[in-house]
């Protein structure tokens, strides 16, 4: 897959959550917030996700 450039539309790629069970495609003109992070054991990953978890 070749890079994303700023205002580009990212395709629409199959996705599973934790657990395995796929997740339904994000509809056309909806948002999708993706975050890669090195591990789930990293504390501050871990922070930073539980204080997003939170607000939302």
């Amino acid at each position: 897959m070749s890079r994303l450039q700023s205002g580009t539309t990212a395709p629409i790629l199959p996705t599973t959550d934790t657990t395995g069970a796929e997740l339904p495609p994000v509809p056309a003109g909806g948002l999708l917030h993706l975050q890669f992070r090195r591990f789930a054991g990293c504390p501050v990953c871990n922070l930073h996700l539980r204080s997003f978890a939170v607000r939302h």
